[in-house]
């Protein structure tokens, strides 16, 4: 799907009950295309909870520079 327009993240944040502020509505529609593999992941019928990946996403731990490791262990 690639990158979302921000009244589309801005609905699903409404639909989801979340108010965040504007810096991370644009942080989320950036790391949009990161975060659609973990999603198909989480919708996949019949996936046994205890196999799915952590429910934290960082999108700062992928853009890090290479000064940086982005909190990565």
């Amino acid at each position: 799907m690639g990158r979302l327009s921000r009244s589309a993240v801005e609905i699903l944040l409404r639909r989801a009950g979340l108010t965040v502020s504007q810096a991370e509505i644009e942080e989320l529609q950036q790391a949009w295309f990161l975060l659609e593999p973990i999603l198909e992941l989480v919708r996949a019928e019949g996936r046994d909870p205890v196999v799915e990946p952590a429910q934290i996403f960082r999108a700062d731990a992928w853009n890090a520079s290479t000064d940086d490791d982005g909190g990565r262990p």
